[in-house]
């Protein structure tokens, strides 16, 4: 009776070359994509947090019975730069449309860094290219959950350096209906959006 050699337990040199080689190409192929999703998923999640906070402004009006603000900036010297205040503006007590120590915070949060990646921008609605100037604005909501008359007609626009630019605004006055809309070619579009 022969006896078999036993093979040893492994894989050879060309196994792990081609495995290798397998894996750099689908990680040469997936890559762009990675950073594509992950510039998408930046500049939604700043667009939704826009959104959030003008909706929960105009959800504790309601409640309240009370005007609520909510104030943005593009000012490093404001208390709101790239990061909205939800607040009850207690005007009797402190400066009237201004957030002081005598207005009751109900939140806040964080849009956008400041770094070369991420734009937060104040401007006219439909802006084809928002101005980078420094900015505070402040929507007003009333206790029946449309924005004041005092308040701002302007939009916050969110985008990155790739030219991926939202605009949200509020698009009807007597409602305080939000829309987020994205910039396609000269004009803002509603979903579905292309991103590049």
């Amino acid at each position: 009776m022969e006896e078999k050699t036993p093979r040893p337990n492994g894989f050879t040199l060309i196994e792990l070359i081609v495995v290798m080689g397998i894996a750099g190409l689908m990680l040469g192929i997936g890559l762009p994509y990675f950073g594509a999703i992950t510039r998408r998923a930046r500049v939604e999640t700043q667009a939704r947090t826009i959104s959030i906070s003008l909706l929960q402004a105009r959800m504790q009006a309601i409640k309240r019975g009370r005007n609520v603000c909510v104030e943005f900036s593009t000012d490093p010297t404001k208390a709101s730069y790239h990061k909205p205040i939800v607040y009850v503006d207690n005007a009797s007590a402190g400066t009237a449309g201004v957030y002081d120590g005598a207005d009751t915070l109900i939140s806040t949060s964080e849009i956008a860094s400041a770094s070369a990646k991420d734009r937060f921008l104040i401007d006219a609605a439909n802006t084809v290219s928002p101005t980078t100037a420094v900015s505070t604005i402040e929507f007003i909501f009333t206790p029946f959950g449309a924005l004041a008359a005092t308040s701002t007609a302007q939009s916050m626009y969110v985008g990155d350096t790739r030219g991926n630019l939202m605009q949200i605004a509020i698009g009807t006055r007597n409602t305080g209906k939000l829309s987020t809309t994205k910039l396609l070619g000269s004009s803002y579009v509603a979903r579905p959006w292309v991103w590049s």
